[in-house]
């Protein structure tokens, strides 16, 4: 899972409205990534300031031009040229989750910080991301019906740690 860090609810309103979604080129090369080698592409947003998750969505897409269909709110600066492309997203809970109940998450991908703290584009550690995921209540895989498990990330294969959990046979649901 990534989490999605935004400074107003706007875009995240848009979202919810059109089921798409952008994000600056640093992060976007990474979803495509990810998009590519895994099943499911879990997206966490958060507006600064708001003291809650604004909800969870599936990445649906790869991301395609932007040729003025959607328009972003991003202050005064020209949005085609900070999000050139959007993709399609499947919102899977539009409820606010509080970060009171999210104290207890630490990311170990972010120094264990609490997911609370998470920067635009910050990867969960999976057994992380599944807990938060499972926080609400609408979090499901839409195919089979059973919570979504998120798939292994890019980080996989650079983590000693959890490297060594795939070598010996653990699953995910085991961590």
């Amino acid at each position: 899972a990534v989490v999605s860090t935004q400074s107003t609810g706007d875009n995240v309103e848009i979202s919810m409205e059109r089921s798409v979604w952008a994000t600056p080129r640093r992060n976007e090369s990474m979803l495509v990534e990810a998009f590519r080698h895994t099943k499911h592409v879990i997206l966490v947003f958060s507006v600064r300031e708001s003291g809650a998750f604004q909800g969870v969505a599936r990445m649906m897409s790869m991301p395609r031009p932007n040729k003025g269909d959607v328009n972003w709110v991003i202050g005064s600066t020209p949005v085609l040229r900070l999000l050139p492309n959007y993709f399609k997203i499947q919102w899977l809970d539009k409820t606010a989750l509080e970060f009171t109940k999210t104290t207890h998450l630490k990311n170990r991908w972010n120094e264990f910080k609490q997911v609370k703290i998470s920067r635009d584009g910050q990867e969960l550690e999976p057994t992380v991301a599944a807990e938060l995921c499972s926080l609400w209540p609408n979090c499901e895989d839409p195919d089979a019906h059973l919570p979504i498990i998120p798939s292994l990330p890019l980080r996989y294969d650079y983590d000693p740690w959890f490297r060594n959990q795939i070598f010996t046979g653990r699953t995910i649901r085991d961590l």
